[in-house]
């Protein structure tokens, strides 16, 4: 009896090992628990707020609290993911031409990854985030320098890629992004009319395995930007949105080298050429 419960054990071990948990989309808190939380509560300074110059310049503190919540499943072959992340912002002074002092993000995320092999493997993913900062909205996007916005501004990402291990010395990807941004603020030169878009992204990748330490890699990313807004962007001339319209083209390759356990750098070289098919005034870049 004692033989038969110690040949089951091993039975069981041995197992375990070879169907390995796929943990793709979950953080690193969910390792051993489905659910995740955390928060943060910060204060701030803005030397310039509202974003502008000369005598309308003001700075402003304030407080800032980001609860977050996860809910993850792994399985032998996929994982799933879907999680909520709230920001609330409070300002001393109020955002120029209103009385608000207060500004309040949230975003919904969805992860999902399927290995159909050790060697083949697919994830996708969903973000949708609304609320009045720019900064968090337009990730990758347009708007460079943080600043407020009131209005319920959303910005949506979905993505779909996979990876293949197609020989030990050769890795490929491919994937396709696509971007919708959209501002409350509407009307002639306002941002709806300068920032509504939709973007498009096709990315496909190689990595090359050169020996145990160092990978060559090279990609290409296709990309277009459509504007959406029927308004014109121009407070004076009617110009209209879609003039910004434009397609890309990105080249890069490089290397990778891991010199030891704890140190590693990569070197990237590349080109980018962008045209606007709308704009004759413009040239391709």
């Amino acid at each position: 009896m004692n033989k038969l419960v110690v040949s089951v054990g091993i039975i069981a071990l041995g197992s375990s090992v070879v169907h390995a948990v796929e943990t793709g989309a979950l953080n690193a808190q969910q390792t051993k628990k489905a659910w995740s939380m955390s928060a943060s509560l910060r204060g701030f300074y803005d030397d310039n707020f509202n974003s502008q110059s000369g005598a309308n310049k003001q700075s402003s503190t304030g407080v800032e609290v980001n609860p977050s919540i996860d809910f993850g499943v792994a399985g032998d072959q996929s994982s799933f993911n879907v999680g909520y992340d709230f920001m609330a912002r409070y300002y001393e002074k109020a955002l120029n031409g209103t009385s608000d002092h207060s500004d309040f993000t949230h975003q919904f995320n969805l992860t999902a990854t399927h290995a159909f092999s050790e060697r083949v493997r697919m994830n996708a993913s969903e973000q949708f985030v609304v609320g009045q900062e720019p900064d968090i909205l337009s990730q990758g996007g347009t708007i460079s320098t943080p600043q407020r916005i009131s209005g319920n501004n959303y910005r949506n990402t979905a993505s779909v890629g996979g990876k293949v291990q197609a020989t030990t010395l050769l890795g490929l990807g491919a994937s396709y992004d696509n971007t919708i941004v959209d501002y409350e603020d509407q009307g002639r030169a306002s941002l709806s009319s300068r920032l509504d878009r939709m973007e498009h992204a096709v990315a496909l990748n190689s990595q090359w395995t050169l020996s145990q330490q160092t990978v060559g890699l090279l990609g290409v990313v296709i990309g277009r930007t459509e504007h959406s807004s029927t308004d014109f962007i121009d407070p004076i001339f009617p110009i209209l949105a879609e003039r910004r319209d434009s397609r890309s083209l990105i080249i890069n390759g490089g290397v990778q080298h891991e010199f030891s356990s704890q140190f590693s750098g990569s070197f990237l070289i590349g080109g980018q050429r962008i045209e606007f098919p709308n704009d004759s005034a413009s040239k391709t870049k």
